[in-house]
């Protein structure tokens, strides 16, 4: 988050993830895309290493830019939550 933003707000992504309470639903979102994930490692590390690079990172740099786009200083984590959900939500339905 830029320093633009509250003290409240201005924290890494995982611990909005966390304070939030939308850590099961970006899992989720994560568990659908990488099943989607057409996998031809040859290792169970080189597996998980494509997982992070093709869906885990791009998820949460597009979540990243998302929140610094609609945050504004005087959100509630109510109003934060609601921002995280319904992105995570429109993410499920590309991916379906």
């Amino acid at each position: 988050m830029t320093t633009e933003e509250p003290a409240r707000w201005a924290v890494t992504l995982d611990r909005v993830i966390a304070e939030t309470g939308e850590l099961d639903h970006l899992y989720a979102l994560v568990e659908e895309r990488s099943a989607s994930l057409d996998c031809a490692a040859d290792t169970p590390i080189e597996q998980a290493q494509m997982a992070v690079e093709q869906v885990i990172n791009p998820i949460l740099i597009a979540l990243e830019a998302h929140l610094r786009d609609t945050m504004n200083p005087g959100m509630t984590a109510d109003e934060v939550k609601g921002i995280v959900h319904a992105w995570i939500e429109e993410q499920r339905a590309l991916t379906g």
